[in-house]
């Protein structure tokens, strides 16, 4: 599935690569530190196993995911899932054992948040370039004042000028995009050539 959309890239210092090592290093100091003086209770795996992010996006192929795919990752897999991991170890937490939690996870969450940031802005550049390549092709057959606006813009008004089609079925799960799908309301009308169709086949 391609989303039909712009991605903003924000200005982020650091790198994936420099970013991840600094979690997994801090994800292996909880393993040696940490880990092996926790006993949790309703938690179905080792101690040592709790925070493996770091590691798990080592895995992942970055260079596939498009960015509304990895922010479902995000909303969906890792925040809930940190959540409900804090959770457990603060729990079970000694006193002893606070000491060393406590700086360990304000500096986890730091450097977690930082690299899941990063790979926003990787993912947002890969799709970035999917929208421009469409674009590219879209543009020369368009008016010259739709021209500017957004792609989603574009395409559903593209959609919507089709002789035939009368409703136009868009998704939008967030506030942002039914804004921007509002915005097509105000555009002109202008006549749809076949050769647009044509230009994606």
């Amino acid at each position: 599935m391609i989303r039909l959309a712009e991605y903003p890239i924000n200005a982020i210092a650091g790198t994936v690569a420099t970013q991840l090592a600094k979690v997994i290093e801090l994800e292996e100091n909880f393993k040696k530190l940490l880990a092996p003086k926790l006993k949790l209770v309703g938690i179905d795996m080792p101690a040592k196993d709790l925070f493996r992010w770091g590691q798990e996006i080592a895995r992942a192929d970055l260079g596939k995911i498009p960015f509304y795919r990895w922010k479902e990752i995000e909303e969906h897999a890792i925040r809930p899932q940190l959540g409900l991991l804090i959770g457990a170890v603060e729990e079970e937490l000694t006193n002893e054992l606070t000491l060393l939690w406590t700086p360990w996870k304000a500096d986890y969450l730091i450097q977690l948040e930082n690299l899941m940031a990063l790979i926003r802005n990787h993912c947002a550049r890969l799709s970035q370039m999917t929208s421009d390549e469409v674009s590219s092709r879209l543009n020369p057959l368009l008016p010259e004042d739709i021209q500017k606006e957004t792609l989603s813009r574009k395409a559903i008004s593209v959609l919507a000028n089709t002789d035939g089609v009368s409703c136009v079925l868009n998704g939008m799960r967030e506030p942002s995009y039914v804004i921007d799908t509002m915005g097509v309301m105000d555009l002109e009308p202008f006549p749809i050539s076949e050769k647009i169709y044509r230009a994606f086949l």
